[in-house]
């Protein structure tokens, strides 16, 4: 009996599965800043992050799955907290969780808008939505600044062709 147990167990407790009644809410219902980019005025050829997905893509990766590894990249090198069923993340954390939730919905992502959709917008033991803290104190919702981040990145992919 133990035995059936505890790989559910452990897998609730490897996901971070906590439920709290007070669910947080994004302060902003409009579109979030952009907070995870590089600013516009910045060029293409001094964006590390872009040059590593460039970098990704020249090795063989499929462009959607390379996308996906540096919205993923991305969140693991911001300065912002994450928040999971009402627990803050640091950015590293957030990352190896949205990284572990990857894998085991591979098979299911076909498109990076299929990544923030499944895996990176909400628990799937709580339904409540991820969201990202800024210092300041504002939340938005993961979904919509990683959609943000995406649009950034798939418009400076085209200007570099």
């Amino acid at each position: 009996m133990i035995r059936k147990l505890f790989p559910s167990f452990l897998i609730a407790i490897m996901m971070g599965f906590t439920v709290c009644p007070l669910a947080l809410k994004a302060e902003n219902t409009l579109t979030p800043p952009q907070v995870l980019v590089a600013p516009e005025e910045q060029s293409v050829s001094d964006d590390p992050y872009f040059q590593w997905i460039v970098e990704k893509q020249a090795s063989g990766l499929s462009p959607e799955s390379a996308k996906i590894e540096y919205l993923i990249e991305r969140i693991r090198h911001s300065q912002y907290n994450f928040i999971r069923n009402n627990v803050p993340y640091d950015a590293t954390h957030a990352a190896e969780h949205l990284s572990w939730k990857y894998g085991l919905a591979r098979k299911r992502i076909k498109t990076a808008d299929d990544f923030i959709q499944l895996v990176a917008t909400k628990s799937i033991e709580s339904g409540l939505p991820y969201l990202v803290k800024l210092p300041d104190g504002k939340t938005y919702a993961t979904g919509d600044v990683l959609t943000n981040e995406l649009h950034r990145l798939e418009s400076l992919l085209q200007k570099s062709r």
